[in-house]
C-alpha cells in the first residue's frame, strides 16, 4: 500500500492490509483493515484512479464529502483523506473514508431519503451566498464546473448543454 494512503489513515491507526472490494465504472475500490489504538481491527474504504481526472474526481469527493459530513454526520460514511499515491508513475490518486458494508440489494425508503435530501440542502450554507461550489464536481467521470451563480435557474443552462454533448459523443461512439 502506498505510504500516502497509510498516512491518511486517522492518528493511532496502523495499517493491517488492503483488498479490493466492490465495484466501480471509474475507480479501483477496496477494503483496507488497520489495528486501532484499542487494540481492534477496523476497515476503511478507499477508492483508486489515475491521472488528472482521478485528482479532480477525489478533490470534489472529498470537498463534497467534509461538507455533507460537517452537516449531516450521519448520512454518509466519514471522510478521512484524499491525496496522491508517493510513487510517480503513473499519477494516482485516492479518497479515503470509513467503510459501510451497505446493503445494495434494496434501496432506502424513497420518502425518508428525499426528505433527508432536501433538509441538507435546506440547511446548508454557501459560503458566496450564491450557488455552486469551490472545486469542479463529477458525475462519475464527467466534470463539471460549477462556477458561483446567483440563482440555480441560472447555473442550469451552463451544465445541460455539456450533458448533452457528452452524452451523444458517448452513444455515438458506441454505435
Amino acid at each position: 500500500m502506498d505510504e500516502a494512503v497509510i498516512e491518511a489513515l486517522p492518528e493511532g491507526r496502523k495499517f493491517l492490509s488492503v483488498e479490493d472490494f466492490g465495484t466501480s465504472a471509474w475507480t479501483i475500490t477496496g477494503r483496507i483493515m488497520a489495528l486501532e489504538p484499542d487494540g481492534t481491527e477496523k476497515a476503511y474504504f478507499l477508492k483508486v484512479a489515475y491521472s488528472e481526472h482521478g485528482r479532480i474526481m477525489f478533490n470534489d469527493e472529498w470537498e463534497s464529502s467534509r461538507e455533507i459530513y460537517k452537516l449531516m454526520p450521519d448520512f454518509i460514511p466519514e471522510p478521512f483523506g484524499f491525496g496522491k499515491y508517493k510513487v510517480e508513475n503513473p499519477a494516482t490518486y485516492f479518497y479515503l473514508s470509513e467503510f459501510v458494508d451497505m446493503d445494495v440489494t434494496t434501496a432506502p425508503p424513497p420518502d425518508e431519503f428525499t426528505a433527508r435530501l432536501a433538509a441538507m440542502h435546506r440547511d446548508s450554507q454557501s459560503p458566496t451566498g450564491n450557488f455552486g461550489f469551490q472545486v469542479a464536481t463529477c458525475d462519475g467521470k464527467m466534470a463539471h464546473t460549477v462556477d458561483w451563480q446567483e440563482s440555480w435557474a441560472d447555473s442550469l443552462p451552463k451544465a445541460v448543454p455539456r450533458h448533452v454533448q457528452v452524452e451523444s459523443r458517448d452513444q455515438r461512439a458506441m454505435a
